[in-house]
């Protein structure tokens, strides 16, 4: 996430990424510990470390995706605004958190039921951030990593 600091969009190919996240002032200014067991140790191990923590990029409202162009997997990692189509964050807020209610069984409801019920109106992180959040307010609880309770207001 300090590494999209200073930037809106960063796209290019793993090693370029793990290159620029392991320049040695970035690593001194930054204090990362690049002999932690997490690191990546090769490209091939950049995506699949992204991928384990998207959901804390999102929710620091940081969208990463990937995509071939030949025969390279290319990244893009780009801030995004919880606050752009039109709706302000509370309006979003409400209509996750009424989703959520009207599709909750047992108070239980899936993230992934929220966000494919909401395509049309939200991005799919999106929804994932504004479920954390919600989470924060204690209007929901966290069930595993898939599944929230709805709490009542």
């Amino acid at each position: 996430m300090t590494f999209m600091e200073d930037k809106a969009r960063w796209e290019g190919p793993p090693g370029e990424l793990l290159k620029k996240l392991e320049d040695e002032e970035f690593v001194k200014t930054h204090n990362i510990d690049v002999n932690d067991d997490k690191w990546p140790k090769s490209a091939n191990w950049v995506t699949r470390r992204i991928k384990e923590i998207e959901t804390n990029l999102a929710h620091e409202g940081v969208k990463f995706s990937m995509r071939r162009e030949k025969r390279q997997r290319i990244i893009t990692l780009a801030k995004v605004s919880i606050e752009v189509s039109g709706l302000t964050l509370q309006e979003k807020m409400k209509l996750v958190y009424d989703k959520a209610r009207e599709l909750a069984r047992d108070s239980i409801v899936s993230k992934f039921e929220i966000a494919d019920s909401l395509k049309d109106q939200l991005e799919r992180m999106e929804v994932f951030v504004l479920l954390e959040k919600l989470a924060e307010e204690g209007k929901l609880v966290p069930k595993g990593i898939e599944s929230y309770q709805v709490v009542g207001e």
